[in-house]
C-alpha cells in the first residue's frame, strides 16, 4: 500500500535566475524539516541538492536534484534546477515531474532573463505557479517597484501572500495578508490593503461564494484555503511570498505557504494520446492505466544510468514491465533494492 495517498503528495520545482538562492531554500527546507541532521551549505560545499563534484566546485547548480519532506500534513516532493540559462533544460524537464512552479527572483537583482523564461515555461505546461521574493536582507531593494514591475510583467494576479517587516539588515519577517495581524509596524506595504485584492484573486474560483462577497457575506477561512489552491491551478492567483535564506527571516511562513498553496496532482489536468491518436484526459488515479513520464536521467559512474519517472496514472512497482510508447517494446523497472542501493552510493561520495 502507498505510504502516502495522492491528496498528501505536493510536487513543486523551484527555478529562476542563477544566484537567486534556489539551493540554499531547498537546504533549509531539508534541514528545518530534521530530513537533513547537518548543516547544508553551498558554499563551503555541504549542500545535499549541489553534491555533484562539480557543482561543489563552482557553487553553482548544474543538473536538477530531487529530495523530499514532510511538512503541515503534505509530502513533498522537490526539484531544485539550476539557473544558468545554459542548463535551462533542466528546468524544462523537471516541471514535467511537478504540478507546481516556485519561481525564485533576487529581490536585489528584480525579474531577469531566466526567470522570464521559467515563468513561460510553468504556463506552458499548465502548472500552478508562485513567486518567491529572496534575498530580502539584502541592501538597496525598492519593494514597491518590484511589486509593480512583477504585475506590469505578469499581470494583476501576481499578489502578495506576505509583505516585508522591514528592509536590508532591518528584514525580520513578514506579516499575512491573508490573515493580517494586529502589529504591523514596519512594513514596506500595508497588508490590509492588499487583502481585498487577495480575497478578490481567489473567490473568483467559486461563483456562489463570489456572489455571496459582493452580496456582503465574506468568504470562510475554511472556503478561502480551499479555493486558493483551485484559483491557483486554474491561474487567477499567483501568491508572492518574502523571505531570506540567508537569516531565515520568513523561511517559517514560506514553508506554510507551500503547504497552503500547493497544487496537488488531481488538480493538473494531463492529457495523452491514446493508442489510436486520440487525446485523452489522465486522472491522477493510482487504481488507474499505468501512464507515467521520464522526466530526468542521471549518467552515475556507479549504476550507469538512473532515470526518474513521474507517475500520472496508476501505480508502478517494483519488477514491473511495461510497454513504452511508440516503441512497441517493454521495459523492466527495477527493483526498489537496487534503486536504494544507488542512493546509498551517492549519498557516500
Amino acid at each position: 500500500m502507498a505510504q502516502h495517498t495522492v491528496d498528501q503528495i505536493r510536487n513543486i520545482t523551484f527555478c529562476g535566475h542563477k544566484s537567486c538562492g534556489k539551493t540554499t531554500l531547498v537546504d533549509r527546507m531539508l534541514t528545518a524539516t530534521g530530513t537533513v541532521n547537518r548543516p547544508a551549505s553551498v558554499d563551503d560545499g555541504s549542500s545535499i541538492c549541489d553534491f555533484d563534484e562539480e557543482e561543489k566546485s563552482h557553487h553553482y547548480t548544474i543538473e536538477a536534484s530531487v529530495v523530499h519532506f514532510d511538512h503541515g500534513g503534505k509530502h513533498f516532493h522537490v526539484i531544485d534546477t539550476p539557473g544558468y540559462p545554459d542548463f535551462i533544460g533542466q528546468a524544462v524537464g523537471a516541471m514535467r515531474g511537478v504540478d507546481m512552479v516556485a519561481i525564485v527572483i533576487n529581490a536585489q537583482s528584480g525579474i531577469e532573463v531566466n526567470t522570464r523564461r521559467v515563468f513561460a515555461e510553468g504556463a506552458k505546461a499548465g502548472l500552478g505557479r508562485m513567486i518567491v521574493l529572496n534575498r530580502m536582507d539584502g541592501d538597496n531593494i525598492d519593494f514597491p517597484a518590484l511589486v509593480e514591475s512583477i504585475q506590469k510583467l505578469w499581470g494583476n494576479a501576481c499578489v502578495l501572500l506576505n509583505v516585508p517587516l522591514g528592509q536590508g539588515a532591518e528584514f525580520r519577517g513578514v506579516a499575512s495578508t491573508l490573515d493580517v495581524p494586529a502589529d504591523t509596524q514596519g512594513a514596506l506595504v500595508d497588508p490590509a490593503e492588499i487583502n481585498r485584492s487577495l480575497i478578490d484573486s481567489i473567490i473568483v474560483a467559486d461563483e456562489a461564494v463570489m456572489e455571496r462577497y459582493f452580496e456582503g457575506t465574506p468568504p470562510t477561512r475554511e472556503e478561502l484555503s480551499r479555493l486558493m489552491v483551485q484559483a491557483i491551478a486554474e491561474g487567477s492567483l499567483i501568491p508572492i511570498v518574502c523571505v531570506s535564506a540567508k537569516t531565515r527571516a520568513g523561511f517559517p511562513e514560506l514553508m506554510d505557504a507551500m503547504a497552503l498553496c500547493c497544487v496537488p496532482p488531481d488538480k493538473v489536468v494531463r492529457k495523452a494520446a491514446n493508442s489510436d491518436g486520440s487525446e485523452v484526459e489522465v486522472p491522477a488515479d493510482p487504481n488507474g492505466p499505468l501512464v507515467a513520464q521520464v522526466f530526468k536521467t542521471r549518467i552515475d559512474p556507479f549504476v550507469q544510468k538512473l532515470s526518474f519517472i513521474r507517475v500520472y496514472s496508476g501505480t508502478l512497482k517494483k519488477d514491473s514491465t511495461v510497454p513504452l510508447v511508440g516503441r512497441g517494446s517493454r521495459t523492466s523497472w527495477p527493483s526498489c533494492t537496487t534503486c536504494r542501493r544507488a542512493k546509498r552510493r551517492r549519498s557516500t561520495r
